[in-house]
């Protein structure tokens, strides 16, 4: 055997084993991008942080819309006693009230 074919040999199974290399990969890639175990579990891990953030959110919503409530019965209750007063105190009437739902202003 000359140099010239051992040569020709050498770059034939260079570029076989390429082939074969690349076909392994390709099949490799394949079968990972199709399979499907553990997908659940990331799908799980990048969701978490967005389904924490809302729960939070709603919860707050939640208390500011219960504090706005809570302000308006203080109001309405104010209202109401300050119209049914006999007296001509009723800014005093209003404040008295206010304080009892915690409301009152300091000062």
């Amino acid at each position: 055997m000359d140099a010239f074919a051992s040569v020709a040999i050498r770059a034939v199974v260079k570029r076989s084993v390429a082939r074969v290399a690349t076909a392994v990969s390709r099949q490799s890639l394949h079968a990972f991008i199709e399979q499907q175990c553990g997908a659940t579990a990331i799908i799980v891990a990048l969701m978490m942080p967005i389904l924490i953030g809302a729960m939070g959110l709603s919860t707050e919503v939640c208390y500011w819309y219960r504090h706005q409530r809570a302000m308006q019965n203080a109001s309405d209750a104010a209202a109401i006693a300050a119209a049914t007063n006999d007296t001509s105190t009723y800014a005093a009437e209003a404040k008295a009230v206010t304080a009892q739902y915690g409301l009152a202003r300091k000062g």
